[in-house]
């Protein structure tokens, strides 16, 4: 299979013979691998290691088998990226899902509208909250009954003062977005982990913002929303720490950020361009995509890795 594959890079690159093109998109190593060699460097044999090199890449891609009947847990789950997450996951039967909302008493209407198939637990979790978050812990071993998540998404946050600069921050909003967006889904891993309501290959999704690359905030002009662009960076940081600590204690656990992109939704505000059925749908596929070597990565919801 490896020499065959040889060859016909070997046929495609050089022009030696008429044969189909093998598809970059397959390969990009391999291609990007033979374009710095000169066609006497290329020969079978070098092409055969870069094989080589490449494959195991392959083979152990996506180790986390995706379970039949998975359960996920997913908080600000009552409006919003939240919501859509909890629409599209319980529009399949064999799926549980755990939908955390800051208070019980807050209008659920459109999140028991979902519950077709009876697979939506509705549990109350103030994320910015920790004596909530405990309790919630509690809760949900109840409502789990022995099973684990698969899937940990750790979507609530806000960005309750986008008008604050660098040279304008107000102590206090800068507490409350750290507390909610950094510390909120830090203590809920860690109290779920403590619970051992973690299966060994958990996937983590901690929902950040481009806006919390150094990278992405460098290139905008002028700069804005300093506290939560703060507070993303910071949950940036717990994902990379998160996904170091967390793989000593559950094997197979993979722990990533992801951007949603610009999505219309009410923290998205005025001049949001994304639906949130595509956000969301495009999350979903990279999250159920990602194999252990990805731990600690950040991504956009189209499965591009973002730089820090």
């Amino acid at each position: 299979m490896a020499l065959r594959v040889a060859k016909t890079l070997w046929q495609v690159k050089f022009g030696y013979l008429q044969v189909p093109v093998f598809p970059q998109s397959l390969c990009p190593f391999l291609f990007s691998y033979t374009e710095a060699l000169s066609p006497s460097q290329a020969t079978q044999p070098t092409l055969l290691r870069a094989i080589d090199i490449y494959l195991p890449t392959q083979t152990t891609k996506r180790a986390i088998e995706t379970p039949t009947m998975p359960i996920y847990a997913i908080t600000g789950a009552n409006r919003g990226l939240g919501l859509e997450f909890t629409r599209q996951l319980s529009s399949t039967s064999s799926n549980t899902v755990l939908a955390l909302t800051r208070s019980l008493s807050s209008d659920l209407t459109d999140l028991n509208a979902l519950n077709k198939h009876s697979n939506i637990h509705i549990l109350e979790c103030d994320t910015g909250d920790v004596t909530s978050i405990k309790s919630f812990v509690k809760e949900a071993a109840k409502t789990l009954s022995g099973k684990k998540l698969d899937y940990l998404f750790n979507n609530a946050g806000i960005n309750s003062v986008p008008e604050q600069g660098s040279l304008t921050i107000d102590p206090a909003d800068l507490d409350e977005q750290i507390r909610v967006n950094v510390i909120g889904p830090a203590k809920t891993t860690e109290y779920l982990l403590e619970a051992d309501l973690l299966s060994p290959n958990a996937v983590i999704l901690n929902m950040t913002s481009g806006l919390g690359s150094n990278a992405v905030s460098k290139s905008i002009e002028p700069r804005k929303c300093a506290t939560y662009s703060i507070s993303k960076a910071a949950l940036n940081m717990l994902t990379v720490h998160q996904s170091g600590d967390l793989r000593a204690k559950l094997p197979g656990c993979v722990v990533v950020c992801m951007d949603p992109g610009w999505v219309k939704t009410r923290m998205g505000g005025e001049g949001a361009v994304l639906e949130p059925e595509e956000s969301i749908g495009g999350m979903l596929k990279t999250v159920h995509g990602l194999g252990k070597e990805d731990t600690g990565k950040f991504y956009t919801y189209t499965g591009k890795e973002v730089p820090w």
